[in-house]
């Protein structure tokens, strides 16, 4: 349910832009497939925190655990931003790729950068879903995807038209919508790892960089990001 979820919120946004036009409509998809493809590292930081967790919850080591938990948000955190900025920097060139028309090219180039502002939020959230399944909560990700799923549709349906003390945006309110439903999010699942859960809890010493623990997670993460770096190209090389 939870992975359903994650696909919602792009599927959501195609819906809401689909009789706007067809620039509009494939201006989404091609920044939705780049999207995709920019998340492959954080996707590849979540498989190995998922694994990793699993394995000292099972040891009944939940100290270690979380501390497991603490090095893979610090590290999925740092990476959203380098994304981010690599994607608002480069957005023209990324669009640009598939050779599109000019009017799909620039409508493509501002969604992706909206878009891509809260990378670092998606990573926090990404991880700590991840950590949480890997403690044998799966209920809370689920509930959270839940929350994150209905602000998108509430706030992008809003900016689209407009509505109340929300501007009217166009294509564009859904790119706004999502990066504001996955903001809250990532927010929303740090006050969960903070107040504990699954038997696992943010400590204030945990923050300082460890080798050892993140090359752990990235020991089990980089095959399978490699493996999913593999699929999003082909779909991007297909699209284009």
């Amino acid at each position: 349910g939870e992975q359903l979820l994650n696909m919602t919120v792009q599927l959501v946004n195609t819906y809401l832009v689909g009789h706007l036009g067809a620039a509009e409509l494939t201006a989404v998809g091609l920044s939705n497939n780049m999207v995709m493809l920019a998340q492959t590292f954080v996707m590849a930081l979540a498989t190995g925190t998922t694994a990793v967790v699993a394995r000292l919850t099972g040891a009944r080591d939940p100290q270690a655990a979380s501390r497991v938990v603490q090095q893979s948000l610090l590290v999925g955190g740092g990476a959203g931003l380098l994304i981010t900025l690599a994607m608002v920097a480069l957005a023209r060139l990324a669009i640009g790729f598939y050779e599109p028309e000019a009017d799909v090219a620039a409508i493509g180039e501002v969604y992706l950068r909206i878009a891509s502002l809260t990378f670092t939020m998606q990573g926090l959230l990404m991880v700590g879903n991840a950590a949480l399944r890997g403690a044998g909560d799966t209920r809370t990700p689920l509930t959270v995807m839940l929350g994150v799923n209905a602000v998108n549709i509430v706030v992008s349906a809003g900016l689209l038209h407009g509505g109340g003390p929300l501007p009217a945006m166009g294509v564009l309110g859904p790119a706004a919508g999502s990066a504001v439903a996955l903001g809250v999010g990532g927010l929303a699942m740090m006050a969960i790892l903070l107040g504990g859960r699954g038997g696992l809890r943010l400590t204030r010493q945990g923050w300082r960089p460890d080798r050892e623990v993140i090359g752990r997670v990235m020991n089990v993460g980089l095959p399978a990001g490699g493996e999913q770096l593999a699929l999003r190209m082909g779909m991007v090389l297909f699209q284009r």
